[in-house]
Protein backbone atom coordinates (compact mmCIF):
# COMPACT_ATOMS: atom_id res chain seq x y z
CA UNK A 1 0.00 0.00 0.00
CA UNK A 2 1.03 3.78 -1.40
CA UNK A 3 2.33 5.78 1.67
CA UNK A 4 1.63 8.63 -0.39
CA UNK A 5 -2.00 10.35 -0.72
CA UNK A 6 -3.88 10.63 -3.98
CA UNK A 7 -6.36 13.55 -2.94
CA UNK A 8 -6.08 15.81 -2.92
CA UNK A 9 -4.51 16.48 -6.75
CA UNK A 10 -1.39 18.28 -4.71
CA UNK A 11 -1.46 15.79 -2.38
CA UNK A 12 0.93 13.74 -3.39
CA UNK A 13 3.09 17.20 -3.88
CA UNK A 14 2.65 18.35 0.20
CA UNK A 15 3.36 14.97 1.27
CA UNK A 16 6.73 14.86 -0.24
CA UNK A 17 7.45 18.86 0.13
CA UNK A 18 7.67 18.03 4.22
CA UNK A 19 9.77 15.44 3.74
CA UNK A 20 12.26 15.99 0.31
CA UNK A 21 14.66 17.98 3.27
CA UNK A 22 14.89 15.12 5.26
CA UNK A 23 15.65 12.75 2.56
CA UNK A 24 18.84 14.93 1.18
CA UNK A 25 19.91 15.82 4.74
CA UNK A 26 19.80 11.92 5.40
CA UNK A 27 20.28 10.53 1.79
CA UNK A 28 22.92 8.22 3.09
CA UNK A 29 21.20 7.26 6.44
CA UNK A 30 18.38 6.02 4.48
CA UNK A 31 19.41 4.35 1.66
CA UNK A 32 19.64 6.94 -0.96
CA UNK A 33 21.93 8.42 -2.95
CA UNK A 34 22.67 11.97 -3.25
CA UNK A 35 21.47 12.10 -6.62
CA UNK A 36 18.09 10.52 -6.21
CA UNK A 37 17.57 12.88 -3.52
CA UNK A 38 18.38 15.58 -5.94
CA UNK A 39 16.49 14.23 -8.58
CA UNK A 40 13.38 13.93 -6.17
CA UNK A 41 13.68 17.37 -5.46
CA UNK A 42 13.25 18.81 -9.19
CA UNK A 43 10.45 16.51 -9.58
CA UNK A 44 8.70 17.76 -6.39
CA UNK A 45 9.60 21.75 -8.17
CA UNK A 46 8.36 20.85 -11.43
CA UNK A 47 5.50 18.95 -10.48
CA UNK A 48 4.50 21.90 -8.14
CA UNK A 49 5.06 24.60 -10.71
CA UNK A 50 2.95 22.08 -13.25
CA UNK A 51 -0.20 22.33 -10.57
CA UNK A 52 0.02 25.62 -9.74
CA UNK A 53 0.02 26.90 -13.76
CA UNK A 54 -2.82 24.80 -14.06
CA UNK A 55 -5.02 26.02 -11.48
CA UNK A 56 -4.30 29.28 -12.88
CA UNK A 57 -5.38 28.74 -16.26
CA UNK A 58 -8.30 26.58 -14.81
CA UNK A 59 -9.43 30.07 -12.73
CA UNK A 60 -8.46 31.75 -16.37
CA UNK A 61 -10.89 29.41 -18.03
CA UNK A 62 -13.82 29.88 -15.22
CA UNK A 63 -13.29 33.85 -16.11
CA UNK A 64 -13.48 33.72 -19.54
CA UNK A 65 -16.72 31.21 -19.10
CA UNK A 66 -18.46 33.47 -17.08
CA UNK A 67 -17.77 36.47 -19.12
CA UNK A 68 -18.79 34.51 -22.45
CA UNK A 69 -22.33 33.65 -20.52
CA UNK A 70 -22.70 36.93 -19.23
CA UNK A 71 -22.20 38.46 -23.23
CA UNK A 72 -24.68 35.96 -24.31
CA UNK A 73 -27.06 36.35 -22.00
CA UNK A 74 -26.68 40.52 -22.53
CA UNK A 75 -27.69 39.52 -26.53
CA UNK A 76 -30.33 36.96 -26.40
CA UNK A 77 -32.06 39.83 -23.66
CA UNK A 78 -31.80 42.55 -26.48
CA UNK A 79 -32.61 40.21 -29.61
CA UNK A 80 -36.07 38.63 -27.50
CA UNK A 81 -36.94 42.20 -26.94
CA UNK A 82 -36.22 43.20 -30.67
CA UNK A 83 -38.21 40.06 -32.48
CA UNK A 84 -40.94 40.86 -29.96
CA UNK A 85 -40.97 44.23 -31.21
CA UNK A 86 -40.75 42.45 -35.00
CA UNK A 87 -43.55 40.67 -34.63
CA UNK A 88 -45.76 43.24 -32.55
CA UNK A 89 -45.45 45.48 -36.02
CA UNK A 90 -45.87 42.83 -38.20
CA UNK A 91 -49.52 42.09 -36.26
CA UNK A 92 -49.71 45.65 -35.96
CA UNK A 93 -49.82 45.85 -39.90
CA UNK A 94 -51.22 42.73 -40.62
CA UNK A 95 -48.23 42.43 -43.17
CA UNK A 96 -45.91 39.08 -43.47
CA UNK A 97 -43.72 40.33 -45.60
CA UNK A 98 -41.88 42.19 -42.44
CA UNK A 99 -40.94 38.53 -41.44
CA UNK A 100 -39.03 37.80 -44.54
CA UNK A 101 -36.97 41.22 -44.33
CA UNK A 102 -36.55 40.14 -40.90
CA UNK A 103 -34.77 36.81 -41.79
CA UNK A 104 -37.00 34.73 -39.85
CA UNK A 105 -40.48 32.55 -39.70
CA UNK A 106 -43.79 33.91 -38.47
CA UNK A 107 -45.16 32.44 -35.80
CA UNK A 108 -46.50 28.95 -36.76
CA UNK A 109 -50.64 28.89 -36.30
CA UNK A 110 -51.73 27.57 -33.02
CA UNK A 111 -52.21 24.10 -32.79
CA UNK A 112 -55.56 23.03 -31.84
CA UNK A 113 -56.32 20.58 -28.59
CA UNK A 114 -58.05 17.35 -28.67
CA UNK A 115 -61.86 17.56 -28.32
CA UNK A 116 -63.57 17.74 -24.84
CA UNK A 117 -63.87 13.76 -23.73
CA UNK A 118 -66.84 12.95 -21.84
CA UNK A 119 -66.02 12.14 -18.00
CA UNK A 120 -66.63 8.83 -16.46
CA UNK A 121 -67.31 7.35 -13.37
CA UNK A 122 -70.13 9.24 -12.10
CA UNK A 123 -70.95 8.82 -8.56
CA UNK A 124 -73.71 10.16 -6.74
CA UNK A 125 -74.27 10.87 -2.64
CA UNK A 126 -76.74 12.32 -0.65
CA UNK A 127 -76.03 14.44 2.56
CA UNK A 128 -78.12 14.16 5.42
CA UNK A 129 -78.85 17.72 4.55
CA UNK A 130 -80.50 17.19 1.42
CA UNK A 131 -77.16 18.26 -0.59
CA UNK A 132 -76.42 15.82 -3.53
CA UNK A 133 -72.46 15.35 -4.11
CA UNK A 134 -71.52 14.46 -7.88
CA UNK A 135 -67.84 13.22 -8.45
CA UNK A 136 -66.51 12.15 -11.59
CA UNK A 137 -63.10 11.15 -13.13
CA UNK A 138 -61.40 12.86 -16.38
CA UNK A 139 -58.68 15.51 -17.09
CA UNK A 140 -58.55 19.22 -16.58
CA UNK A 141 -56.23 20.00 -19.07
CA UNK A 142 -56.07 22.42 -21.49
CA UNK A 143 -58.68 24.48 -19.85
CA UNK A 144 -60.68 22.03 -19.80
CA UNK A 145 -64.47 22.28 -17.38
CA UNK A 146 -67.35 20.28 -16.69
CA UNK A 147 -70.83 21.22 -17.45
CA UNK A 148 -73.50 19.16 -15.08
CA UNK A 149 -76.60 19.47 -16.18
CA UNK A 150 -79.94 18.70 -13.50
CA UNK A 151 -83.44 17.00 -14.33
CA UNK A 152 -86.29 16.45 -11.46
CA UNK A 153 -88.69 13.82 -11.62
CA UNK A 154 -87.26 11.90 -14.72
CA UNK A 155 -88.69 14.29 -16.82
CA UNK A 156 -88.90 17.94 -18.27
CA UNK A 157 -86.02 20.06 -19.09
CA UNK A 158 -82.66 19.92 -17.88
CA UNK A 159 -81.14 22.93 -16.12
CA UNK A 160 -77.62 23.61 -16.25
CA UNK A 161 -76.31 23.89 -12.21
CA UNK A 162 -72.42 24.88 -13.08
CA UNK A 163 -70.09 24.24 -14.97
CA UNK A 164 -66.22 23.83 -12.95
CA UNK A 165 -63.14 23.24 -14.05
CA UNK A 166 -62.74 20.20 -10.94
CA UNK A 167 -63.82 17.02 -10.75
CA UNK A 168 -66.82 17.17 -8.24
CA UNK A 169 -70.15 19.40 -7.48
CA UNK A 170 -72.39 20.11 -4.52
CA UNK A 171 -76.09 20.05 -5.60
CA UNK A 172 -77.79 22.42 -2.52
CA UNK A 173 -80.73 23.54 -4.94
CA UNK A 174 -82.39 20.73 -5.53
CA UNK A 175 -86.50 21.45 -4.61
CA UNK A 176 -88.19 19.85 -1.45
CA UNK A 177 -89.99 16.80 -2.07
CA UNK A 178 -88.29 15.44 -5.29
CA UNK A 179 -88.80 11.83 -5.54
CA UNK A 180 -85.72 11.79 -7.91
CA UNK A 181 -83.10 13.55 -9.72
CA UNK A 182 -81.43 12.34 -12.38
CA UNK A 183 -77.87 14.25 -13.48
CA UNK A 184 -75.86 14.16 -16.70
CA UNK A 185 -72.76 16.12 -18.09
CA UNK A 186 -70.36 16.96 -20.59
CA UNK A 187 -67.11 18.17 -20.93
CA UNK A 188 -66.32 21.68 -22.47
CA UNK A 189 -62.97 22.83 -23.79
CA UNK A 190 -62.07 26.25 -25.18
CA UNK A 191 -62.16 27.19 -28.55
CA UNK A 192 -59.23 24.82 -30.50
CA UNK A 193 -56.37 26.79 -30.67
CA UNK A 194 -54.79 29.04 -28.93
CA UNK A 195 -56.04 33.10 -29.78
CA UNK A 196 -58.80 31.54 -31.81
CA UNK A 197 -61.23 34.20 -30.45
CA UNK A 198 -63.20 33.92 -33.43
CA UNK A 199 -64.50 30.00 -32.77
CA UNK A 200 -66.75 29.47 -29.48
CA UNK A 201 -66.17 26.32 -26.89
CA UNK A 202 -66.41 22.79 -27.58
CA UNK A 203 -68.60 20.50 -25.87
CA UNK A 204 -68.14 16.54 -25.83
CA UNK A 205 -71.69 14.49 -25.70
CA UNK A 206 -73.56 14.01 -22.94
CA UNK A 207 -72.98 11.30 -19.81
CA UNK A 208 -76.05 8.87 -19.37
CA UNK A 209 -78.28 10.48 -17.25
CA UNK A 210 -76.81 9.27 -13.76
CA UNK A 211 -80.21 9.56 -11.21
CA UNK A 212 -80.76 9.59 -7.39
CA UNK A 213 -84.18 8.00 -5.73
CA UNK A 214 -84.47 10.47 -2.66
CA UNK A 215 -86.38 8.69 0.26
CA UNK A 216 -84.78 7.64 3.81
CA UNK A 217 -81.61 6.66 3.46
CA UNK A 218 -81.82 2.75 3.47
CA UNK A 219 -84.11 3.53 0.01
CA UNK A 220 -81.94 5.59 -1.63
CA UNK A 221 -80.59 4.64 -5.00
CA UNK A 222 -78.18 5.92 -7.63
CA UNK A 223 -77.57 4.56 -10.79
CA UNK A 224 -77.42 4.92 -14.70
CA UNK A 225 -80.93 4.34 -15.67
CA UNK A 226 -83.41 4.03 -19.01
CA UNK A 227 -87.31 3.00 -18.59
CA UNK A 228 -86.66 -0.21 -19.46
CA UNK A 229 -84.14 -1.45 -16.59
CA UNK A 230 -84.89 0.69 -13.92
CA UNK A 231 -81.77 1.24 -11.46
CA UNK A 232 -78.84 -0.54 -11.79
CA UNK A 233 -77.08 0.06 -8.26
CA UNK A 234 -78.29 0.21 -4.58
CA UNK A 235 -76.78 2.48 -2.19
CA UNK A 236 -75.28 0.59 0.51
Amino acid sequence: MSLLPSSPKDAPITWLETRIQAWTDNAAAIGLSTEQAAQMGTLISAARGSYQNAQQQRQIAKDATRTQDEAIADMRQLATALIATIKAFADANDDENVYNLAQFDPPAPPTPSADPVPPTDIELSLRPQGIIDIRWKGSVAQGTTYEVQRQIGGQGDWTSIGTVPARSLSDAGVPAGSAQVGYRLRAVKPAAGAGNTDAGPRYSSFTSTQTIYLGVPENQVIGSISPATGPTQQAG
